[in-house]
């Protein structure tokens, strides 16, 4: 069905491409759920994040990336750090994400989901989100911007 053929702006629809496997042979079975978890606004998005940070260590992943640089800085887990992630003068965590290529300088970071190429100065932030290569510098205690937003 993937190979039909379609009209400028038409959709795959999802039920298509399962009835397409059942006729192949494709045998369903279903899974069980332990927790629905929601990331239908802020709020609910960094209580998802806290839970999954708190599942990933439970299962022992690596969560925090061998090439960050760290300087008098301290990482209060449950967090990932992404790859390439530079920590100076702060605190972060508990309950933090940060996506690679991030820069946090002299800021205090916990219950926050930063994304990727994001440079966080002077802050002292709990429960925000910042998106990707955003510039942010002050001293808010609540932001949800979207990407390449610039707050000095």
């Amino acid at each position: 069905s993937m190979k039909k053929a379609r009209s400028h702006g038409e959709e795959f629809l999802l039920n298509e491409g399962i009835l397409s496997m059942m006729k192949k042979g494709a045998i369903f079975t279903p899974g069980k759920v332990k927790e629905w978890m929601d990331c239908g606004n802020p709020k609910i998005t960094l209580e998802t994040n806290k839970k999954m940070l708190g599942i990933l260590t439970e299962e022992g992943n690596k969560l925090i990336a061998d090439n960050i640089t760290k300087e008098n800085s301290e990482i209060i887990p449950p967090c990932y750090i992404g790859k390439g992630v530079v920590l100076k003068n702060s605190i972060v965590g508990p309950n933090v994400a940060i996506g690679e290529g991030s820069l946090v300088e002299n800021s205090t970071i916990s219950d926050c989901l930063i994304q990727k190429n994001t440079v966080i100065k002077n802050a002292k932030l709990f429960g925000s989100m910042i998106g990707n290569h955003v510039k942010y510098d002050g001293n808010h205690t609540f932001i949800s911007i979207g990407d390449y937003s610039e707050l000095t």
